[in-house]
């Protein structure tokens, strides 16, 4: 039978573009990854992945197997967690991505909490920028994402992804009363970004 983390490496190679990135998605590094992957290929007994230049890309066989492993995967976790519903657990992997500000305030305690009430519960975290870690959920590679919006800065969300705020957040500029910003209402990183300090 197939290796289901070795199956997840897979997939975070094609997902990720490297066998490096992937490694750092996962949170492996990238020997581990490698030797998964080799694993599977003894396992399936085909060749998943193509050297060009630098990087790799699926064969064939691989995208086969990363299509048709991800539905299987995703099956054989919703029936682990149907069985553990109907015994009052709740278990399976859950990926959260986030800025570091609120990994390190906010969902600390938050999953510490998730995991006393819910030990069969996995939970694997990962600090990512506010885009970084929305692409990481558009692809697949993360559940959750908390990200921040600062301004006008512009923060695309897919329209495949739901968005909930959670929280407003302000943040002040204090300046002398005879400053340009002195007396305005609002002002955007925009505003500040000439500003020689």
């Amino acid at each position: 039978m197939m290796d289901l983390a070795a199956l997840r490496s897979l997939e975070a190679v094609h997902t990720h573009g490297s066998v490096v990135a992937a490694a750092q998605a996962l949170g492996f590094t990238p020997s581990a990854v490698s030797q998964q992957i080799k694993r599977l290929e003894r396992q399936s007994g085909v060749e998943l992945l193509e050297r060009v230049g630098r990087g790799v890309i699926l064969t064939g066989p691989g995208r086969v197997l990363v299509e048709e492993g991800t539905r299987i995967a995703a099956d054989l976790e919703r029936l682990e967690t149907d069985l553990h519903a109907h015994a009052g657990e709740v278990t399976g992997d859950l990926a959260l991505v986030g800025f570091s500000t609120a990994m390190r305030g906010l969902i600390g305690p938050v999953v510490a909490d998730l995991m006393e009430k819910h030990p069969a519960l996995r939970v694997r975290l990962r600090e990512l920028e506010p885009w970084d870690a929305v692409a990481e959920v558009a692809a697949g590679a993360a559940d959750v994402a908390l990200v921040h919006r600062w301004g006008d800065v512009v923060l695309e969300i897919p329209e495949h992804l739901d968005r909930k705020v959670v929280h407003h957040d302000e943040a002040e500029v204090i300046v002398r009363g005879d400053h340009w910003l002195a007396g305005r209402e609002s002002v955007t990183p925009h505003d500040l970004a000439d500003e020689r300090w």
